[in-house]
């Protein structure tokens, strides 16, 4: 049984009783008294029947100690307190072998908890339960501490708004010299130095404080910007002495932004906007003042580059000023105008000086590319017979990638190839117009002799005996080559009059070709 509860004896056998020791036990004479030992107590029983006849036996009781988990406990902490051992909240006297849940430990930041202990016991005893309630408030937060430098422009500083991490709202503030402060920096009106903000605790939680340096800095004076208007032929000058006011010592950028020296020389330097920057410190930002610069140059232009065909004429166009000299003088009509027609006979680079109505100079550069005629071949002079026709031109008849162009077209197939086919009914001259790829032509001629057809008279039919023979006479209207066809039976097929001495009936036919290779 569990120490202080009651165990029913149950004894047998007689019909008298007499149970030892007698401490702890409800009655000694009763079969089943109860018992309620302290400790583990062996009990004996004498058990007596009717004929007086006794026995003895013995019973054990087992007493096992209750588990005690102790007094519920209570504690308030703060949330970036130490954490707790639970065991040391409870009271009395609790033994060490339970089990906690959630936790046997408190650990601070995690809100407030309801822990529960409890020790197992042996049985028949039951566990034993004992909770600590631990009430958290939660630390307060004034933020981390901050340090600012302010410029003399700048606007009201929420103080505030300069705390690092997560700080707790209406927490009051303190200046510098102790006094309240609503928690505002006004430059130029506050003082300089540490500003306090304190969030009071709720006990057992301290008060927690941070800590806003201020540092006050007189804004960077860059002067006053500027313009500045230079011919492109001025001297060097010192931009900072271009500025208004006084300005501080400072550095100068280009219109890309470049670091630049003070100096300006309208030779080298471009117009634009140039930026002065005096850097500012301790909260204020870097000032800038800027000069814009215009450089007045002579935009000379001398036109695009040109080309021509040699013995050609173009005419050159200079613009920006209003009076030109161009170099060399050689092939222009006048080197004093803005526009002279330019006829050279080589390759040659026009350089035109220009002024401007302010005395600045400017130069620029024309090349006029000169380019060779192409050569154009109509071949040799050909004849050909009426109704025939050959193909003219050279071989070539211009250079790789030329057009062509004869002229007249009559009689040709195609008139703008290369080597057309000529087939004129008249002699003709013809000419080819070859142009190459930079427009350049260049002609030819070639002679297209027709000669006409000649005549041939076979002669008048004859008749022949059998075995004999007769001659043919033929006849032209000049001289050539005759060939006569079958030449069966004939003496000789290539002459005017052969002789024939056929077997048989036989027509034959007699061809002229004249000595201009026509036939007939």
């Amino acid at each position: 049984l569990c120490m202080g509860d009651t165990a029913q004896l149950n004894a047998s056998g007689g019909t008298q009783y007499a149970w030892s020791p007698a401490a702890s036990l409800s009655d000694t004479t009763l079969a089943d008294p109860q018992a309620w030992p302290l400790v583990t107590t062996t009990y004996t029983v004498i058990v007596t029947d009717g004929n007086n006849c006794s026995a003895t036996d013995t019973v054990t009781v087992i007493v096992n100690t209750p588990p005690s988990a102790g007094i519920d406990g209570a504690a308030v902490v703060c949330s970036d307190g130490d954490t707790l051992v639970l065991f040391t909240l409870l009271g009395g006297s609790p033994d060490a072998t339970g089990i906690w849940s959630p936790g046997a430990i408190h650990v601070p930041g995690t809100g407030s908890t309801t822990y529960l202990y409890v020790v197992a016991g042996i049985s028949p005893c039951v566990p034993d339960t004992a909770e600590v309630v631990i009430v958290e408030n939660l630390a307060p937060d004034a933020g981390l501490d901050a340090s600012i430098g302010v410029c003399s422009t700048a606007d009201t500083l929420d103080l505030f708004d300069l705390l690092g991490g997560s700080p707790q709202s209406g927490g009051s503030w303190t200046a510098p010299d102790a006094s309240a402060s609503n928690g505002e920096y006004i430059p130029g009106v506050s003082l300089e130095g540490d500003y306090q903000y304190v969030v009071i605790g709720l006990a057992p939680c301290a008060n927690d404080t941070a800590l806003v340096n201020v540092s006050l800095s007189q804004a960077p004076d860059p002067g006053q910007s500027s313009t500045v208007t230079i011919c492109g032929s001025g001297s060097v000058f010192n931009m900072t002495d271009s500025l208004g006011g006084s300005p501080q010592p400072g550095s100068w950028f280009d219109p890309g932004m470049v670091a630049h020296g003070t100096s300006f020389d309208p030779a080298l330097d471009p117009s634009g906007t140039y930026t002065y920057v005096v850097l500012g410190a301790l909260g204020c930002p870097d000032s800038s003042a800027t000069l814009d610069v215009f450089v007045q140059t002579v935009t000379a232009n001398a036109g695009p580059d040109q080309a021509l065909c040699i013995g050609d004429t173009i005419q050159l166009g200079a613009t920006g000023g209003v009076t030109y000299v161009w170099d060399p003088a050689t092939g222009l009509s006048d080197p004093n105008i803005a526009d002279p027609l330019a006829f050279p006979s080589i390759n040659t680079f026009y350089s035109v000086t220009i002024t401007d109505t302010l005395g600045c100079v400017g130069t620029d550069v024309v090349l006029v590319t000169v380019n060779q005629l192409p050569f154009a071949n109509a071949g040799p002079d050909i004849e050909i017979c009426v109704g025939g026709g050959l193909p003219i031109g050279g071989s070539p008849t211009g250079p790789p990638g030329s057009t062509y162009l004869w002229t007249p077209p009559g009689g040709l197939t195609i008139n703008t190839v290369a080597n057309p086919v000529a087939q004129p009914l008249d002699t003709t001259t013809y000419v080819v117009t070859v142009t190459d790829g930079n427009q350049c032509s260049n002609t030819d001629t070639v002679v297209v002799e027709v000669n006409p057809l000649p005549t041939v008279f076979a002669g008048t039919d004859t008749s022949v005996c059998m075995g004999g023979s007769v001659q043919l006479q033929a006849t032209g209207s000049g001289p050539g080559t005759y060939a006569w066809s079958p030449v069966a039976g004939l003496n000789d097929a290539s002459i005017a009059n052969p002789i024939t001495d056929a077997m048989v009936t036989t027509v034959y036919t007699v061809a002229l070709v004249d000595t201009n290779n026509c036939p007939a």
